[in-house]
C-alpha cells in the first residue's frame, strides 16, 4: 500500500467502496516462515548466550536460502534494487530481465523480503515451503506557535531534570520517517549535508534516503521539515522539545508518497541504532503518514500486516512509536495502518479550541470479531506553525510568525506534538519502557468529553505526564497475541526504578575507559551493566539487512 500523508486535501471522508478500488500497491511483501530477529532475541532471554549468536546465523543463512529458493522458481538468475519512485514500475517488463527487483529486505523488526513483481509470480512463489505468506506492498501518504503553551510543553522546560537539567528532550533522539528534512532551516540546526552525514549538526544526526537509496535525506516535500521542527525546534519558533535531536529517514517521495516496504526499512534502521557498536541509539520514532484501510481491516491493511507488525516488534526492542491516526473523517474505523499497531501510540487531531478536528480518523478498529480502542491520544493538529522547508513543495503554504514558517494541518502535525512529549518525559524518566510512557500519557490526558472513538484518552498534558510517578506497566488491548518482549521487564526480571528524578546516567553516555561498573577494569560485569541499562543484547542489532550502500549512520 502506498503511505501517504496525512493532510486534510490527501483522504476525503470514508466511503465504503470495494477494497480494491481503494487500495494501491507496488508489488507484494513476502514474509518468510522463520521468526525474526527481535523474536529470537525475545527468546532468549540471559544476556551474552552462544545460543542467541547461533540462532541468528541460522536465521541468516535460512533467509539467504529462502531467498535463492525465490529466484529458482521465477526462473531467474538475481535480484536488482530499484529506487522506489512511484509511477515508474513496469513488472512485465521485468519478467523478460534476468533479474527481480528488491524493493526492501527486513530480518529485524520483520523476516522477509519485498519484490516488484506480478500477480502470477505471486502464486508461484507461495508454493514455496519457506514462505508464510504474501502481501501486497500498499502505498502509504503523509498525513498531514502556539499549539506548545496548549499542551504545557512550555512549563516542562522549566522544570530540573537528572543532572540537573532543564527538561527539553536534551539526550533523546528522535527517529522521524517522512519526506526527510530540511536540515538547511536554521530552526533544524543549519547545517550542510555534509555536516549531517558526519553526526557534525547540532540538531540533526545522520539518516537514510530510502526513496532514493541514498545518504542525504534532504526534504524535497516539505512535510517532514514541519513535523521535525514541531517535534524539536531549537530556532525563533521552539518545538515541543527543543533539546531533542531528529534522525531523519527519507520514505516518502517529493509528491507525499511512498509505500509499506520503505517505512518497513526505515523501522529496521530503527531498530539496528539499539546495538553497542552504533554512534547513537532511536528512542522514540514518529510516523506522520499511513495507508487508508477504508474500514475493511484484514491481513493486509490492519493490526497484522507487514508493518503494524514492524511497530510492534520495535516497540518490543523499546523504541517509543507515534504514529497519526489519518485524515479520513469522521466516520468510524477509519484508522489508517501502521495507526492500527497495537503497541503504537496513534494520535488524532484537535483544535486549539480543544475540539476533534472533524478530519480526524475515528476509531475502532475491528479485528478478529472485536473492537479495540483506537486512537490513543489527542494533540493540536490545525493550524500549526512550524518551518517552512525551502527544498520542499510545500514552502508555498500560508506563512506564519515569519517567511521561514508555515501553517499546516491534519493528524500529521498532532504526532510530532506526542513525539515531542514522549522525548521530555524520557529524558526525566530514562528507564521507562514504551508501555509505561504510553500509559502515563493516557492517565493524564485531558477528556474533551467526546467519544473515546474520536480523542482516544483526551488531549495530551505535557506537564502532567512528565511529572507523573512511575506508571504500573499495562498490557496495551489486543485481540489476538502480541510478539513476545525483547527486553527484560520492570518488575519481573529486575527491580523497578524510582520514579524520581535523581541523577540517571544519559542514554548516550558512555564512560571514557568502558568501566561502568567503577572496579578498575572493563570486564563482562561492565558489559552486563550496561546492557542492563540500554535494555540490549550485545549481539542484537549488529548486522546489516539489504545492500543499500556504504553510510556513516546505521546501514539499514
Amino acid at each position: 500500500m502506498y503511505l501517504v500523508l496525512n493532510r486534510v486535501n490527501f483522504f476525503p471522508r470514508a466511503a465504503k467502496f470495494p477494497v480494491d478500488q481503494q487500495r494501491k500497491s507496488r508489488g507484494y511483501i513476502i514474509e518468510f516462515k522463520d521468526p525474526p530477529a527481535l523474536a529470537i532475541s525475545a527468546d532468549t532471554k540471559s544476556v551474552l548466550r552462544d545460543e542467541t549468536s547461533r540462532r541468528r546465523m541460522r536465521l541468516t543463512t535460512a533467509h539467504n536460502e529462502a531467498k535463492k529458493n525465490i529466484l529458482r522458481r521465477l526462473g531467474k538468475e538475481s535480484f536488482s534494487q530499484k529506487r522506489q519512485v512511484l509511477g515508474t514500475t513496469d513488472p512485465q517488463a521485468s519478467q523478460q530481465a534476468e533479474t527481480v527487483s528488491l524493493l526492501g529486505e527486513y530480518t529485524d523488526a520483520f523476516n522477509g523480503i519485498a519484490l516488484d513483481i506480478t500477480s502470477a509470480q505471486v502464486e508461484e512463489i507461495r508454493k514455496e515451503p519457506t514462505v508464510k505468506r504474501i502481501s501486497p506492498n500498499y502505498e502509504v501518504t503523509a498525513t498531514l506557535m502556539d499549539s506548545v503553551p496548549l499542551i504545557n510543553a512550555d512549563k516542562v522546560w522549566q522544570l530540573k531534570g537528572p543532572y540537573g537539567k532543564g527538561v527539553t528532550g536534551d539526550g533523546i533522539n528522535v527517529a522521524v520517517i517522512d519526506t526527510g528534512v530540511d536540515y538547511t532551516h536554521p530552526d533544524l540546526g543549519g547545517c550542510t549535508a555534509d555536516q549531517v552525514m558526519a553526526n557534525q549538526c547540532s540538531k540533526v544526526l545522520a539518516g537514510y534516503d530510502f526513496a532514493n537509496q541514498d545518504r542525504d535525506p534532504l526534504d524535497d516535500n516539505g512535510h517532514g521539515t514541519h513535523v521535525a521542527s514541531t517535534i524539536a525546534s531549537s530556532g525563533s519558533l521552539k518545538g515541543v522539545a527543543p533539546g531533542a535531536r531528529i534522525i531523519p529517514y527519507k520514505v516518502l517521495d517529493s509528491g507525499g508518497s511512498g509505500t509499506f516496504a520503505n517505512v518497513m526499512a526505515a523501522i529496521d534502521a530503527a531498530v539496528k541504532t539499539q546495538g553497542l557498536l552504533y554512534q547513537y541509539q532511536v528512542q522514540v520514532v514518529n510516523m506522520s503518514l499511513g495507508a487508508n484501510c477504508w474500514g475493511f481491516y484484514d491481513n493486509d491493511c490492519g493490526p497484522n500486516d507487514p508493518v503494524s507488525q514492524s511497530v510492534d516488534r520495535a516497540s518490543t526492542a523499546g523504541i517509543v512509536m507515534v504514529i497519526s491516526g489519518g485524515n479520513s473523517g469522521s466516520a468510524a474505523s477509519t484508522i489508517g495502518s501502521p495507526g492500527t499497531a497495537r503497541t503504537a501510540i496513534t494520535v488524532a487531531a484537535a483544535t486549539k479550541a480543544k475540539q476533534i478536528a472533524d478530519f480526524s480518523s475515528r476509531g475502532p478498529v475491528i479485528w478478529a470479531g472485536k473492537n479495540f480502542n483506537k486512537p490513543d491520544i489527542t494533540a493540536p493538529g490545525v493550524d500549526i506553525c512550524a518551518a517552512r522547508s525551502t527544498t520542499g513543495m510545500l514552502g508555498s503554504r500560508p506563512r506564519c510568525f515569519d517567511d521561514t514558517h508555515i501553517l499546516l494541518s491534519g493528524t500529521s502535525m498532532s504526532a510530532p506534538h506526542i513525539a515531542g512529549v514522549v522525548a521530555l518525559v524520557l529524558q526525566n524518566h530514562i528507564v521507562w519502557t514504551p508501555q509505561q510512557v504510553k500509559d502515563a500519557l493516557i492517565k493524564y490526558a485531558i477528556d474533551l468529553g467526546v467519544d473515546k472513538n474520536a480523542q482516544g484518552a483526551g488531549l495530551v498534558d505535557a506537564l502532567a505526564t512528565v511529572t507523573s510517578a512511575h506508571p504500573a506497566a499495562t498490557p496495551p488491548p489486543s485481540p489476538s497475541p502480541l510478539p513476545s518482549p525483547s527486553v527484560p521487564v520492570c518488575g519481573k526480571t529486575y527491580p523497578c526504578p524510582s520514579s524520581t528524578t535523581a541523577p540517571l546516567p544519559s542514554p548516550t553516555a558512555t564512560p571514557p575507559n568502558g568501566d561502568f561498573n567503577g572496579d578498575g577494569k572493563v570486564d563482562v560485569g561492565d558489559i552486563k551493566l550496561l546492557l542492563l541499562d540500554r535494555f540490549i543484547d550485545i549481539f542484537d542489532y549488529n548486522r546489516v539487512v539489504g545492500n543499500y550502500g556504504t553510510s556513516v549512520s546505521p546501514k539499514p
